[in-house]
């Protein structure tokens, strides 16, 4: 294993940083990242690895991170796509949906600023913004007195 910054790269050590890689997976769990791994060192074909560490940190989906990339030279590419195919994974990059942040989304898509920002910041400063307002209300209208 060869690591560069976040990049772990798998195989021969060759030219791996001039080479055309291309996304031939994406998975959000260890068990399948570790099942292409080895699939792909059996039919020896050089791939790397993107945010292998951050998929190891927890519940990816609740931060807004959707997996692991699996990447392979452009020239293997199908080679390796017909190799995981065969394998029994499913090619197809798909995320999971949660309903309060797609409905978020569609509310605060028209905001000046806030529309720039991922969906999981906007929604942790609205809160944020909902705390702050609450303690000032709190503050200024109960007696300390009582």
């Amino acid at each position: 294993m060869y690591t560069n910054e976040s990049i772990q790269m798998y195989g021969s050590p060759y030219n791996q940083e001039q080479a055309d890689y291309v996304t031939i997976y994406e998975c959000a769990s260890i068990p399948d990242l570790d099942l292409v791994k080895l699939a792909l060192n059996h039919a020896e074909i050089p791939f790397r690895v993107q945010h292998e560490n951050a998929l190891r940190m927890g519940n990816i989906p609740a931060i807004g991170f959707h997996g692991a990339l699996i990447q392979v030279e452009a020239d293997d590419a199908k080679e390796a796509r017909e190799m995981l195919l065969e394998q029994g994974f499913k090619l197809e990059i798909t995320h999971p949906s949660n309903a309060f942040f797609s409905w978020l989304d569609n509310k605060t898509s028209s905001l000046p600023l806030l529309n720039r920002w991922p969906v999981v910041f906007r929604f942790l400063f609205l809160a944020a913004l909902l705390i702050f307002t609450v303690y000032l209300v709190l503050v200024f209208t109960v007696d300390p007195f009582i």
